[in-house]
């Protein structure tokens, strides 16, 4: 899945791995989470909106047939003090089972013209 903005010689763009997205949302879902869709926090002036990979395989029954999510024109702010480092810290054993799904971001991208 990937998103964009911009256009001519310098365009930002956002792109992730189906398969990353399934297993997020699989994650999610085993955990009792309802997702409804998946989007970005990407580096600072990276983007200048939330880039949004769509909605996910569930989000029909959770939003009713027919109903679509609308992008945020901001990007997400995280509030609060930095996290520790050894907090974020993910245990060897549950990134070895696949539990944690990875992600990534990728910045701007220049044409040749």
């Amino acid at each position: 899945a990937f998103d964009y903005e911009g256009e001519g010689p310098e365009v930002a763009v956002a792109v992730v791995a189906q398969e990353t997205l399934d297993q997020a949302e699989d994650f999610a879902v085993a955990r009792d989470f309802r997702p409804v869709s998946f989007v970005a926090i990407p580096p600072d002036g990276a983007f200048t909106g939330e880039p949004m990979f769509g909605q996910t395989r569930q989000a029909p029954a959770v939003l009713g047939r027919g109903k679509r999510l609308e992008r945020d024109s901001a990007p997400i702010v995280v509030l609060g003090a930095e996290p520790d480092a050894d907090a974020a810290t993910v245990a060897p054993e549950a990134a070895a089972e696949g539990d944690i799904p990875e992600a990534g971001f990728q910045g701007r991208v220049r044409g040749a013209g």
